[in-house]
């Protein structure tokens, strides 16, 4: 039964981004994580190769859409499937001139070639997903001679892909960022930090030459006690959450955004449909409560499970 997924908070990125650092974006790395890239020609002489976007189970609106090529792939290809084992691997021909392993290289090295592939490939996958009820994404680059290569992988991984498949039914990935508001935290900091009030009033009592040495001393405890609480604020919202998902990821942090937000923590979430409510208002609620202390929440979602199918829990 086609799946109709609910209406979407985020959007389709165009940016590539490192793994585990975006949710419902890419991880770009031209590899896929069961088995290395093939190399040499196609074996038919075709000079086309196989492009693979997830694994799935075969399920009869799935197989419908491609066997009729409703969805379109990375090169304007129609998807189609490859079945071994009780499997089914959703691939489109790609030409072999711009994805053998030298061509896929020097693309993902080019941002301006590469961001627009990254988009068709989560559009596939996004498609894939909304006709099945459990889905496992391929990162971007993952790159067969021909259909015998998917099939190996099939059969090769089949007791992981119905892990993955098993855990990831009924779910659903939302993504959490928590942006520090510069300023206004630092405010937050001061207020929260006994050593920083400590500091700041034995500076205000101090004579010229002690106050200076002590202001100095002030603002490298700032940035200590910074990150100190930022890492609480992340732990009390990663705890508040815990009761609405079934698994949670934790990405790169430390990144500087624009106007002045440092990104404290990329959550990823993993819930499960009935959950999708609960989860949403917890989020909004949580939101509205940190919001005077200079923590910002950005909710994005509802995307394919790519979080959950390359690194280990927080």
């Amino acid at each position: 039964m086609t799946r109709t997924a609910p209406p979407r908070a985020g959007r389709l990125s165009p940016d590539p981004v490192p793994p585990t650092q975006g949710h419902g974006e890419l991880e770009v790395q031209p590899r896929t994580r069961f088995e290395p890239f093939s190399t040499g020609r196609n074996s038919d002489g075709s000079g086309r190769l196989l492009y693979l976007y997830a694994v799935l189970e075969p399920a009869p609106a799935l197989l419908s859409a491609l066997r009729d090529g409703a969805i379109s792939g990375i090169a304007g290809e129609p998807l189609h499937a490859v079945q071994a084992g009780g499997l089914l691997a959703a691939v489109s021909a790609v030409p072999e001139d711009a994805f053998c392993e030298e061509a896929l290289n020097a693309l993902l090295a080019d941002l301006a070639r590469l961001a627009p592939l990254t988009v068709r490939h989560q559009e596939a996958v996004h498609a894939l997903w909304q006709r099945s009820e459990s889905i496992v994404p391929i990162t971007f680059g993952a790159v067969y001679r021909d259909r015998t290569g998917v099939e190996r992988l099939l059969r090769d991984e089949a007791p992981r892909f119905r892990e993955l498949l098993a855990t990831l039914r009924g779910a659903e990935e939302w993504g959490v960022r928590v942006l520090l508001d510069g300023g206004r935290f630092d405010r937050t900091v001061a207020q929260r930090s006994p050593l920083l009030q400590q500091l700041a009033a034995e500076e205000a009592a101090a004579g010229p030459g002690r106050a200076y040495l002590l202001e100095r001393r002030r603002e490298r405890a700032l940035v200590t006690e910074r990150g100190r609480i930022a890492a609480q604020v992340v732990e009390r919202i990663t705890v508040a959450l815990a009761p609405h998902v079934a698994q949670a990821r934790s990405g790169t942090a430390g990144a500087t955004e624009g106007e002045g937000q440092v990104l404290a923590a990329n959550l990823a979430f993993l819930v499960s449909w009935p959950q999708r409510q609960a989860f949403l208002a917890a989020v909004d609620e949580l939101a509205a409560q940190e919001q005077e202390a200079g923590v910002l929440l950005l909710r994005s979602g509802p995307w394919a499970p790519y979080s959950f199918v390359r690194t280990r829990p927080v």
